[in-house]
């Protein structure tokens, strides 16, 4: 077991949007490890969640400020003066229904990413004293999540092993948020998440959990209880306060790779991959095998030598699984056979190895990629050294699309507040319209190939101090950061 004071808060959303949803939390907190909760103030059952709380004096209970509604917007989430109104408002009736003010601040659908409404949420946090999720010194911990696109289902993304690979493989010194959606069905919800919250309920009651948790070191905390965790993580060792602040103070090199995913999946698809190498950032991409156009991505490739090409596995075609999933061998048999076609079609091994709709994320199926990434060198998407960030996405939710997910300002506050010192891929997804293709995801991709070829992105990236790499080129960056890291500096 790793040294060091590991904390960490389990966090349920949505406190307040229905009473099955208040009976889950309150049972996950007294029967399991939820430590916190967000409180909608203007859901259907916010009263009761607030007597509830009273109640359960040691779950913490922070705003969860609501600017939409499954897919309705209530309020213009492009006016900056009618947002602050409303994140203000919210914060008055939260200190007025709980008669104290939040213990942390986060928001429905992560609405505050966006650059200009995260100024407003940051004004806000600065002004009261709150933590705000996704800021230093709590590192935030999404992937208890599941849906592996809106509306698709899988219940292994919600099950013990899925939690149990976060605390071991993704927790260390420092401290965390692991956010979650605890609750019953009710039939008075009408929510694209809905019976998935059962799944999650019985994980975080899982009575194998405590165990794990003691055999992992970690301390569960509260966000009432964040201060003295700072607190003794300062006393003991400052570098442990958070990876974004040990990078900001340290500064040192910056690299990005922007992937292009789904190559192959369509014509149209390969063409916008093309034109965001050529004309934009994209700097790697991963081909689907088995896809339409895979033979003319491949086509593609060898003409454009500069562009990265990886594996992208593919299990699943929309919300269909190709294989069964939940068989290892299954799974095994069918990655080394994608494998193999891929070094048969290009004639090389891949730069790099990922899948689509992010299946070996599964603890599993997770096991069996690194299997393969091990056996040939290969980076593999998750994994140290690159930190992947994927919220350079269009949609909210299943066939919601918001173009303002992927236009210049949302990339630009990813840009500007997600890239520290260290390895990141983007992951994006450019392509035009193709008819001949049916994908939930597609109109999206022009509008993500427009931004990714805007000609005001290569100042920004330089004015950040950002390089661009591909993942050929991952090594020799590497090899960089590591002559530029402290210890090298005194070792000289």
């Amino acid at each position: 077991m790793s040294q060091g004071l590991k904390f960490v808060i389990f966090n349920a959303d949505d406190f307040g949007y229905s009473r099955g949803i208040n009976r889950g939390i309150a049972e996950a907190h007294e029967r399991g490890v939820v430590t916190s909760a967000t409180l909608m103030v203007d859901a259907p059952a916010t009263e009761e969640a607030v007597a509830l709380s009273r109640r359960l004096p040691g779950l913490a209970v922070g705003l969860h400020v609501n600017f939409t509604n499954e897919a309705q917007r209530l309020v213009d989430l492009e006016d900056p003066g009618a947002c602050r109104a409303e994140l203000w408002r919210q914060y008055a009736r939260f200190c007025e229904l709980m008669g104290r003010k939040p213990t942390h601040l986060d928001a429905h659908q992560h609405v505050h990413r966006h650059p200009v409404r995260l100024g407003l949420f940051e004004e806000l946090a600065d002004a009261e004293g709150l933590p705000l999720r996704d800021r230093p010194p709590v590192t935030f911990k999404g992937g208890f999540y599941g849906q592996w696109q809106p509306g698709d289902f899988d219940p292994a993304r919600v099950g013990f092993e899925a939690l149990a690979s976060i605390l071991r493989h993704e927790i260390f010194e420092g401290l965390f948020e692991v956010s979650c959606h605890p609750g019953y069905l009710d039939p008075a919800l009408e929510a694209v998440y809905h019976r998935e919250r059962e799944h999650e309920l019985r994980t975080l009651t899982d009575p194998r959990l405590r165990g794990l948790i003691d055999e992992l070191g970690l301390r569960l905390i509260s966000y009432a209880e964040l201060p003295g965790a700072v607190e003794e993580l300062r006393a003991r060792r400052p570098a442990a306060l958070g990876r974004k602040a040990v990078s900001r103070a340290r500064g040192g090199p910056r690299f990005v790779i922007f992937n292009a995913e789904d190559f192959g999946c369509s014509r149209g698809i390969n063409r916008g991959v093309i034109e965001a190498h050529e004309r934009g950032v994209v700097t790697s991409a991963s081909l689907v095998v088995k896809g339409p156009a895979t033979q003319e991505a491949v086509e593609l490739a060898r003409r454009h030598p500069r562009l990265a090409l990886g594996l992208d596995v593919s299990f699943t075609d929309e919300s269909r699984p190709l294989i069964d999933l939940e068989d290892p061998a299954a799974c095994r048999a069918e990655l080394w056979r994608q494998y193999a076609r891929f070094r048969e079609l290009t004639g090389r091994k891949p730069s790099h190895l990922d899948s689509h709709h992010h299946v070996h994320r599964h603890p599993v199926r997770r096991r069996l990629f690194e299997e393969l990434a091990d056996a040939f060198g290969l980076p593999l998407r998750d994994r140290p050294p690159v930190t992947f960030k994927g919220g350079f996405y269009g949609q909210w939710e299943h066939g919601v699309f918001d173009p303002e997910k992927v236009g210049f300002a949302a990339l630009e506050g990813i840009l500007r507040h997600e890239i520290e010192g260290g390895l990141y891929e983007l992951a994006c997804h450019p392509g035009y319209f193709d008819p001949a293709f049916e994908a939930v995801y597609h109109r999206e991709r022009e509008h993500e190939l427009r931004t990714l070829t805007d000609p005001r992105l290569p100042a920004l990236v330089a004015e950040l101090g950002i390089r661009l790499i591909s993942f050929a080129e991952l090594g020799a960056a590497e090899r960089e950061l590591e002559a530029a890291s402290p210890e090298a500096s005194h070792a000289r």
